[in-house]
């Protein structure tokens, strides 16, 4: 069992570093909600000070338009935090940023759209889908979503976004029954 896990992870791994970010979704369309202020908008900075806190390791790096995004690893499985609506000026990880977007997947043989349709229709909040990867490989992803606001806390607001996407990762993973 533990070596599965071990094999499903570095799988997850492997095809999410090969899967090019063009793959997923285009940057979301601008909201019609007002973009926050400076002090409400999170930075890469503050999201891996958070993971670092909670004991994750994590890295920033530069997404292909520049925007920061973060590679870490949850529960033995790889998420990328990216982020959207981004200042293009000052060092990658203290840009303030409107939304961001936790992401995770799985390296799985066969999925039905029964099964990824079922757990859409179900469940709030993260939505799954599927993508074929540059070698072939049928891959679930799972996103979450989530858009800064006037007001916002941005480091609490991150933290509840992560534990909500972090259950919800466990519950589809055991869904796909992976």
């Amino acid at each position: 069992m533990i070596a599965t896990k071990t094999l499903r992870a570095a799988a997850t791994a492997l095809v999410l570093a090969a899967v090019p970010v063009a793959a997923y979704a285009a940057d979301p369309q601008p909201s019609p909600i007002s973009r926050p202020s400076s002090s409400d908008r999170i930075t890469a900075g503050k999201v891996l000070e958070q993971l670092r806190a909670m004991g994750f390791q994590g890295e920033v790096k530069a997404d292909e338009d520049g925007s920061p995004r973060i590679v870490t690893m949850v529960d033995g499985y790889k998420w990328i935090i990216y982020f959207y609506g981004c200042d293009k000026d000052g060092a990658l990880e203290s840009r303030g940023c409107s939304s961001l977007t936790l992401r995770t997947g799985l390296v799985v043989d066969q999925v039905t759209a029964e099964s990824v349709n079922k757990w859409n229709s179900e469940k709030r909040y993260a939505r799954a889908y599927t993508v074929v990867g540059d070698n072939g490989k049928t891959i679930l992803l799972l996103d979450l979503d989530y858009y800064m606001t006037e007001g916002t806390d941005a480091v609490k607001a991150f933290n509840a976004h992560f534990e909500l996407m972090r259950h919800q990762a466990r519950a589809f993973r055991k869904h796909v029954d992976a």
